[in-house]
């Protein structure tokens, strides 16, 4: 009976410690995720200024795609997948202006004043909406 309660304690042990392992492994990746999405962010911030923003917002979406989510929470990957779909749709509007150069929030300014207004608001409002479901899945 004894050897059995160790056998038992022993087990316990171990499944705490790889869900503490698990635990660690889900927050470094996420930490990884949002390290390269600011340097993607960044990049994607400053490609207008010499292509499209259409192609600035794709190749975004295209780099976000390319993140490995192996270790995160599948809940994590999913939010950021609708979020780089949210970007992806903002792409109805700015393929209406294939020339416009400057930096992204610059553009998004011009975005916001013009005959698409409604549209930009709209996908710009999911963007951001988007971004609060991944912050909120960090939290938990």
């Amino acid at each position: 009976m004894r050897f059995f309660k160790i056998c038992i304690m022993s087990l316990v042990v171990f499944s705490c410690a790889q869900n503490k392992n698990r635990a660690e492994a889900s927050k470094f990746c996420m930490n990884a995720i949002f390290k390269k999405d600011s340097v993607l962010g960044e990049l994607r911030n400053h490609e207008p200024e010499t292509s499209s923003l259409s192609e600035a917002i794709n190749n975004y979406v295209k780099n976000l795609d390319s993140l490995d989510f192996q270790q995160c929470p599948k809940t994590f990957e999913k939010a950021f997948q609708e979020h780089a779909q949210a970007w992806s749709d903002m792409t109805s509007v700015t393929d209406n202006y294939p020339d416009l150069r400057g930096e992204l929030h610059d553009l998004f300014d011009k975005l916001e004043k013009s005959e698409d207004a409604v549209a930009f608001k709209k996908h710009l409002e999911n963007i951001w909406a988007t971004w609060r479901d991944i912050e909120a899945v960090k939290e938990d």
